[in-house]
């Protein structure tokens, strides 16, 4: 029982992807036929694969075949436009690239134009660099100097209580001003 059940639902997913032959779907509705105690997740397979089997046919009216054909005409004639317009665009964007990195190569090419203070001798740039970086180190010997001479003063310099650290000090005084400005 198992076993048919299981062969059963590997037919039916080979039914549902497309990939069973006109002899699987016999097969396929014999086996629904001949089943005992069918599960229930089956049953709406089954009707499913019945109804399908049948072959149920449809009379198509005689007006229908020609309209069919003016729709499918209509229809090829919207995607040719479309698909031309697609190829307009897609042309159309690989000129503007083109025309920006055309434009972007002249204005570098042009723009490039010999520096009169550039360096181009190796010793005299690792002169000039060993010259400037002297100046920074200087630069920030004094800083730090500076710094030294600033953190002494500040040290001696004292408040008598804390009052100017509380935060309701500044900020009372601030939101009286901005009442009195508003009235």
């Amino acid at each position: 029982m198992k076993s048919e059940h299981y062969e059963l639902r590997q037919l039916l997913n080979l039914y549902y992807g497309g990939l069973t032959t006109p002899d699987d779907e016999k097969r396929l509705v014999r086996m629904f036929e001949e089943a005992e105690n069918l599960p229930e997740e089956l049953a709406a397979d089954r009707d499913i694969v019945a109804a399908l089997s049948e072959g149920v046919s449809v009379d198509v009216p005689d007006d229908a075949l020609g309209n069919i054909s003016l729709m499918i005409d209509k229809l090829d004639r919207q995607e040719r436009r479309n698909a031309a317009g697609r190829r307009f665009v897609a042309f159309a964007g690989v000129a503007a690239s083109l025309a920006i990195v055309v434009t972007l190569v002249l204005f570098i090419v042009k723009g490039s134009t010999h520096n009169p203070n550039e360096i181009t001798d190796p010793q005299t740039a690792y002169n000039e660099t060993e010259r400037a970086l002297l100046m920074v180190s200087e630069s920030l010997n004094k800083t730090g100097e500076f710094m030294d001479e600033a953190t002494r003063v500040l040290s001696k310099i004292t408040f008598p209580d804390d009052s100017l650290y509380e935060d309701d000090f500044y900020g009372d005084s601030i939101n009286n001003e901005l009442d009195n400005d508003r009235i």
